[in-house]
């Protein structure tokens, strides 16, 4: 748990010193080049499928380019707080290359198939997601400390790869996104050893952090429901790495019909969270952390009281009044 508050406090002194949120959005269009090069075609990948719609998100997942989605879309998917998948991450790597990895297993040598998945995962550090780039940073120094049989914990690996990432400048060119990465990654990795209930409220108080900075809200609710519908997510990412593949040969959309489920479980989930949305405040997440550190209940009820009472509270306790930023949903 000292790790996790560590993350958390590192966090919020990024986002208090930077800003990102109080700055106006820009409009450029991310640079797939990279991906463009592994990827099919966009307008031969859409056409497979019988609506366009299907398509469009799958390439949105594949390149996090947007341009193709409704905004009643993009918005269903910003009330379960999962912006996040349309900014391709290590969530979008290990599901593709699952299927891969697996058959590799199977097929080749022991230490043939290492061979493969290191040159896979080299590879992939070359894709223009400066998230997958600190992903393969961390698997790389996993890979070393395995070779030579060292026990560095992987606390110390976390922070060496972002000490990486920041040498490298990625903090400069991406700020909300470097912090956003080094807090959800942290928060996994910090809390891996507790309980899912531990885990789920450390996800619920990081996203309240952001929150609380962005001007944003953020739902409870929201994050239980996440959970399948990350592992379906998963499972979809792994088969369209396998669609990717052999659609030019096979001419049948076997995918659709997974990806148009997909979208109607979010289309529900999205109805049930409805009203279950609440605003952060420097209250609430103090409240958080007196129920993480198990400290006097009486507090806790002190700070939900004085959450819920904060048209008369200075604005610096408000959610977005400090760094001015525009109420609006924040990919994760």
């Amino acid at each position: 748990m000292k790790f996790f508050l560590t993350i958390f406090i590192l966090s919020g002194l990024l986002l208090a010193l930077n800003n990102p949120f109080g700055r106006p959005t820009s409009s450029a269009k991310p640079e797939n080049s990279s991906i463009q090069r592994v990827l099919p075609s966009k307008t031969a990948l859409v056409e497979t499928f019988e609506k366009s719609r299907h398509g469009m998100l799958l390439w949105a997942f594949l390149t996090g380019e947007t341009q193709g989605l409704s905004p009643k879309l993009k918005k269903q998917f910003d009330q379960l707080e999962l912006g996040f998948l349309f900014s391709p991450s290590g969530l979008h790597l290990s599901g593709f290359f699952l299927f891969w990895f697996l058959l590799m297993r199977k097929v080749l040598h022991k230490k043939t198939a290492k061979r493969v998945k290191l040159a896979i995962t080299l590879a992939c550090f070359f894709l223009p997601s400066l998230s997958i780039k600190r992903i393969v940073i961390l698997r790389l120094l996993i890979f070393l400390k395995m070779r030579l049989k060292k026990k560095w914990k992987i606390e110390i690996l976390f922070l060496v790869t972002f000490g990486i990432s920041f040498l490298l400048g990625h903090y400069f060119t991406s700020p909300a996104g470097f912090i956003m990465s080094f807090l959800f990654m942290g928060t996994f990795i910090s809390l891996s050893q507790y309980s899912r209930w531990q885990m789920v409220l450390g996800l619920f108080a990081s996203h309240l952090l952001l929150s609380f900075f962005s001007g944003s809200t953020v739902s409870l609710f929201a994050l239980l429901l996440d959970i399948p519908l990350l592992f379906y997510f998963s499972g979809l990412m792994a088969v369209s790495g396998f669609y990717l593949m052999t659609f030019p040969w096979i001419h049948f959309n076997w995918l659709e019909k997974p990806i148009m489920l997909f979208l109607w479980l979010i289309k529900k989930s999205a109805s049930l969270t409805v009203g279950s949305h609440v605003s952060a405040s420097f209250f609430l997440l103090l409240g958080m952390w007196i129920l993480f550190l198990r400290k006097d209940k009486k507090l806790l009820v002190i700070c939900f009281f004085l959450h819920t009472n904060l048209a008369n509270s200075p604005s610096f306790f408000v959610s977005g009044s400090w760094t001015q930023a525009p109420a609006r949903s924040v990919d994760k």
